[in-house]
């Protein structure tokens, strides 16, 4: 059993290889958890591998 991993470790792990950089991943879940109310948004966010991370990732990356 892994120790000490959070659910941004897995976030991180998950999405870096797709090629998002470190801080957009970041600033994109710590805004997703202040629409879906903290920490129990993260639900919504791990659901579906990560889609709605990734979505919301790629606003990101062509707006900002």
């Amino acid at each position: 059993k892994m120790q000490g991993i959070t659910c941004m470790d897995a976030a991180l792990d998950a999405m870096r290889p797709l090629g998002f950089r470190t801080q957009l991943i970041l600033r994109t879940v710590n805004e997703l958890l202040d629409v879906y109310g903290g920490n129990q948004g993260w639900c919504f966010i791990e659901e579906a591998y990560y889609k709605l991370l990734m979505e919301a990732s790629r606003c990101h990356c062509f707006y900002r």
